[in-house]
């Protein structure tokens, strides 16, 4: 009895260590999935998520250092103190409970780490599934008199990673057809050409603001 009573203070902080990797690797992924996610949808708050990038370094060391507490604690032989064995001689004996407290806790935290293994995948996988979606439907475009194709680069700020690019592609397909959409994540410029309308411009830089990014009013040329 004496010596389950000493397991079970380990498992709780093998499950606070799982618990604090898998949402360390939540945040560290939030990053890249959550703007591409909520652009997508058309949801704002894309623009807000981005930057937790810059907090993403840490937070991949803080889930590796979790992931290595909790492996420790799971795996460590725990050795009763002489205070323990004066007080119980049988503190130190394996219990068909301390050995079955054992047994849940390194199951925890191998899952806890096949867990974050598969979070920290996604982002590089997430924007080729979300590419393959089909188009969304553009809105009405607004009343004018048609021009020739038009060329568009926008300022955005916010932008750190390719994911963005297609959250704000898509949110551009709402307003009208556009073609060779490219996100300069650098020089966080958005280009891409359209037909007609030039009073579309404004319309597609507040459908980028619409997902909490910066966006500059468009400077517009004539598609070559």
């Amino acid at each position: 009895m004496a010596s389950s009573r000493t397991e079970k203070p380990g498992q709780l902080a093998v499950g606070a260590a799982a618990t604090g990797a898998i949402g360390a690797a939540l945040a560290a992924t939030a990053c890249c999935v959550a703007p591409l996610v909520l652009g997508i949808l058309g949801v704002g708050g894309a623009g807000a998520l981005a930057l937790i990038r810059d907090y993403r370094t840490p937070l991949l060391v803080a889930t590796v250092a979790l992931l290595g507490v909790g492996f420790l604690l799971a795996y460590r032989r725990r050795v009763p103190t002489a205070a323990q064995m004066a007080a119980d001689p049988s503190c130190g004996c394996e219990t068909p409970a301390s050995v079955r407290m054992r047994s849940v806790s390194r199951t925890l935290m191998w899952a806890s780490a096949v867990t974050v293994a598969g979070l920290l995948v996604v982002p590089m996988v997430a924007p080729k599934l979300m590419a393959a979606l089909p188009a969304p439907q553009p809105m009405a475009a607004p009343t004018g008199k048609p021009g020739p194709a038009q060329h568009a680069v926008i300022k955005v700020g916010g932008v750190n990673c390719d994911s963005c690019a297609i959250g704000i592609e898509r949110a551009l397909m709402r307003v009208a057809p556009v073609s060779q959409f490219a996100l300069n994540v650098p020089e966080q410029i958005v280009k891409f050409s359209f037909a007609g309308d030039p009073a579309l411009g404004a319309a597609f830089t507040a459908a980028i603001r619409n997902l909490g990014y910066q966006a500059q009013e468009p400077v517009l040329s004539k598609a070559q």
